[in-house]
């Protein structure tokens, strides 16, 4: 991975109560997020984020856990599995840009980034 990117990805831990039949279940949700901007919006997908609610507490922190924050549900939009987290105490840390450019084609290499089965390394 290029060393310039890894501070602009975010590990993501939601954790949630979740009531089923009178019993409490915490439930732990793990994935990967970038920011979008430097005023603290992080963008995921949904399944990391499936059980949260606008109270919940989501963990977010850099790869190498020199920033740790919590952040909250501010939007998420199941049909294309995208979710927008508010991370608190968030400045000028960085963002990654969207790409506008309509010039990609079929067959062009694509690059994801995640962790497989929560191998937070696995790039």
């Amino acid at each position: 991975m290029n060393e310039n990117l890894k501070p602009l990805i975010w590990c993501i831990k939601g954790v949630t109560d979740v009531s089923i039949e009178d019993h409490i279940c915490r439930t732990t949700n793990l994935g990967m997020g970038f920011p979008l901007s430097n005023n603290g919006l992080v963008m995921t997908c949904v399944h990391v984020v499936k059980n949260a609610t606008p109270s919940t507490k989501i963990e977010v922190h850099t790869l190498d856990n020199s920033f740790q924050r919590i952040a909250r549900l501010a939007y998420r939009r199941t049909e294309s599995s995208l979710a927008l987290l508010e991370v608190f105490g968030m400045h000028d840390c960085g963002a990654l840009k969207f790409s506008r450019d309509r010039s990609l084609t079929v067959g062009q290499p694509l690059v994801t980034i995640g962790n497989p089965l929560t191998l937070w390394d696995a790039f």
